[in-house]
C-alpha cells in the first residue's frame, strides 16, 4: 500500500460557505463547515506505517462572486456580492496497533482549521460583515481501520469508520454574518472506503452525516426584524466522490473528483422551523495525488460549484500535504 492520509479521518471543515439566505437579506441558521472535497482519491487507505503519528496540512482558496437563494438564483437585495477565503487546516492522527484477533485499527484524529475571510458588497444592497482572520471550531473524533478485503493475496477494498465532534471554539462575533466559528455543537460521523477496480482505477467515496446542535447566541437580527434568541441548521447529508487512474505506477494518479451537500430538515429560529431554508451544493473538478515515497503524499485539486441553493457559490483550488512518521 502506497497512501496515506487522506485516507486517514477527515472531516474538516472548512471554508467558506456560510451564510442561508432567504429572498430578502434576512439570514438564518447555515450548515458549519464541513468536508466538501477536502479528501478525495485513495481515500480508504489506512496508515502506510501500520501505527503511530500521521500529519495533514491543509491549504485552500476559494472565492464567489454568486450568492443563490432557496431556487437557486441570485439573492435579491445584495449588489456585486463577493467573499473570498483562504483555509489553512491543520490535523494530527494517532493510529493505535491492530486489536488482536479482530484485524481492526482504532485512531484519533484532531484537526484545527485557520481561516481567512475577506467579503465585498457592491454599494445600494445589503451587505454580509465578515471576521477576518482567526481560528475555527476544531473537530476531534475516534476511528476504526476495517480490515482491508482481498482477492488472493490482492487487496481490492480499504474502508474506516469516524464519528467526529465539532467543538464550539471558534472565532465567533453576534455583529458579523460572517463568522470562523459557528457557536454550536454538531456531529458528524461517516464512512469511507476505496476500491480498486482493476489493475489501475479506483474509486473512493465518503459517506457523511451532520447533526447541528442550537445556537443560543445567534447573530442579531437585521433592524426591524424579530429578535432572534436562538438558531438551528438542520440535518445533512454530504458526501465526497472521487475515481482515478495510475499513470505513473506508484507514484501519480489523475482523476476527477466530487462533493455533494444536501440539506434534508429546514433551520429554525427561535424554535420554529423556517421554510426554504435548505442548503444544497453539488462541486467537481479535476485533480491528482502524488506519492514521492512510502510516508508522503501530495494533493492538487480544483472545484467549481453549481446546482446551489441558499449559500455562495464558490470555485475554489487547494493542495494537501500528509506525512506519516516511523517509530511513534
Amino acid at each position: 500500500m502506497h497512501g496515506i492520509l487522506p485516507g486517514r479521518p477527515v472531516i474538516v471543515a472548512l471554508v467558506l460557505l456560510l451564510c442561508a439566505v432567504l429572498p430578502a437579506s434576512r439570514a438564518v441558521a447555515a450548515e458549519p463547515f464541513v468536508n466538501l472535497g477536502f479528501t478525495s482519491f485513495v481515500d480508504g487507505f489506512g496508515d502506510p506505517t501500520g501505527d503511530g503519528f500521521a500529519f495533514v496540512q491543509y491549504l485552500r482558496f476559494s472565492t464567489s462572486s454568486s450568492l443563490k437563494d432557496r431556487n437557486g438564483d441570485d439573492a435579491a437585495g445584495f449588489v456585486d456580492p463577493r467573499l473570498r477565503s483562504l483555509a489553512s487546516v491543520t490535523q494530527l492522527l494517532y493510529t493505535f496497533k491492530k486489536i488482536p484477533g479482530l484485524g481492526v485499527s482504532p485512531g484519533l484524529s484532531v484537526l484545527v482549521p485557520v481561516v481567512l475571510l475577506d467579503a465585498e458588497f457592491g454599494a445600494g444592497g445589503a451587505s454580509l460583515r465578515d471576521n477576518g482572520f482567526g481560528v475555527g471550531d476544531i473537530f476531534v473524533g475516534p476511528s476504526i481501520q476495517l480490515p482491508t478485503l482481498t482477492v488472493g493475496e490482492q487487496p481490492f477494498f480499504f474502508n474506516r469508520l469516524e464519528f467526529d465532534v465539532m467543538l464550539p471554539v471558534g472565532k465567533y462575533d453576534r455583529n458579523r454574518q460572517i463568522n470562523q466559528g459557528n457557536n454550536f455543537w454538531a456531529l458528524n460521523p461517516f464512512w469511507v472506503a476505496t476500491l480498486l477496480a482493476g489493475r489501475y482505477v479506483e474509486i473512493s467515496w465518503r459517506l457523511q452525516y451532520l447533526y447541528n446542535f442550537k445556537n443560543s447566541g445567534p447573530v442579531f437580527a437585521p433592524p426591524g426584524a424579530p429578535e432572534l434568541t436562538s438558531t438551528k441548521a438542520g440535518q445533512a447529508f454530504h458526501v465526497n466522490l472521487a475515481a482515478s487512474v495510475e499513470v505513473v505506477p506508484k507514484t501519480l494518479r489523475v482523476g476527477v473528483s466530487s462533493y455533494f451537500l444536501r440539506q434534508f430538515t429546514d433551520s429554525e429560529e427561535n424554535g420554529q422551523d423556517v421554510a426554504g431554508s435548505q442548503e444544497q451544493v453539488l462541486g467537481v473538478g479535476p485533480g491528482l495525488v502524488w506519492f514521492p515515497g512510502k510516508n508522503d503524499l501530495l494533493y492538487l485539486n480544483v472545484y467549481f460549484e453549481t446546482a446551489v441553493r441558499n449559500r455562495f457559490q464558490s470555485h475554489s483550488a487547494q493542495v494537501l500535504w500528509g506525512h506519516a512518521f516511523e517509530g511513534f
